[in-house]
């Protein structure tokens, strides 16, 4: 069952000494954080990503109902300047889009061959979620839709 766990960001300087000194890769870090964790669920979130305050409720709500192993998160991007209006214009739009960030999962649908991909800079957010979509049960929150 999924039990949503509020934390707060002292308790996370409590795992700042467990990861392998030096840079790492954006979803090296992600991956060795999961590894990490000690619950059964897994929750993404980014450091620009303000979730809404009923985010995880939903995605327990959501996993409940429908039985579902991941509850893909929803990012919706925004501008402030005439120039990020372009850029959002010409990318991805107002409308949310499919991100890790707000995504919850089963911590044993993450194991070691199921990771995201190491050593890219960028994509390999999309491929991961691709590969998951195969294997087991979804839901993407903003569209309402998934398989299961």
């Amino acid at each position: 069952m999924f039990t949503p766990f509020f934390f707060s960001f002292p308790l996370l300087s409590n795992y700042k000494h467990q990861f392998p000194p030096g840079r790492a890769f954006p979803y090296e870090a992600t991956n060795h954080g999961a590894q990490l964790a000690k619950s059964s669920w897994l929750a993404f979130l980014d450091a620009t990503t303000i979730p809404k305050i009923s985010w995880l409720s939903s995605c327990a709500q959501i996993i409940k109902q429908k039985d579902i192993d991941i509850v893909f998160g929803a990012t919706q991007y925004n501008a402030k300047t005439s120039f990020q209006n372009l850029l959002l214009a010409s990318s991805f739009g107002r409308k949310p889009v499919e991100s890790i960030p707000g995504t919850v999962i089963k911590k044993n649908c993450f194991k070691s061959n199921d990771q995201i991909i190491e050593g890219v800079r960028s994509g390999g957010d999309l491929e991961w979620r691709e590969r998951m979509k195969e294997k087991y049960k979804w839901f993407f929150i903003f569209t309402q839709q998934g398989l299961g």
